[in-house]
């Protein structure tokens, strides 16, 4: 009797896992999909605008991939980077709060350019992502065009043409 409820037990539980890692899987974007609405704050804790203007985000959350998007974005400048409606925002959830106030914002302050802030990994949880890469979402009206992974400056360049 024992044996068989914990069987029932173990299989409810495994088909929880399953039913759980779906749901997430499922929430990823696609082409097709409608970005959904989220707010963040950029390094000098303004609000990052992503509307219909917005055809560009570029996505990243891993200190290497941050290092040739943000000299991608400082070679074309805050003023270029707005009229092409591109958006840079980064998911810094991982990062200690001490490392992040002492190191990181005063470094990302000195950029002349805004980065979204994510200090909650859920909010960018359905940007689709690789290890290594940023992702480029081209978008026309707040719907995803085009999904691209970028593993280097120059395909980051060639992504947004």
């Amino acid at each position: 009797m024992k044996s068989n409820l914990r069987a029932h037990w173990m299989m409810l539980f495994t088909l929880m896992i399953g039913f759980f890692s779906v749901s997430v899987h499922a929430e990823m974007l696609g082409l097709g999909a409608h970005l959904p609405k989220f707010t963040l704050n950029d390094q000098f804790d303004r609000p990052v605008l992503i509307d219909s203007n917005t055809q560009w985000i570029v996505f990243s959350q891993e200190k290497a991939v941050n290092a040739f998007v943000s000299d991608y974005m400082n070679e074309q400048g805050a003023q270029q980077i707005r009229q092409r409606g591109i958006v840079y925002v980064a998911d810094i959830s991982g990062m200690p709060t001490l490392v992040t106030r002492m190191f990181a914002l005063p470094k990302m302050r000195k950029l002349s350019f805004p980065i979204g802030l994510a200090r909650d990994s859920k909010i960018l949880a359905d940007i689709p992502r690789r290890n290594g890469a940023a992702t480029v979402l081209r978008l026309r009206s707040g719907v995803v065009q085009n999904i691209i992974f970028a593993n280097n400056p120059a395909q980051l360049k060639q992504s947004i043409q």
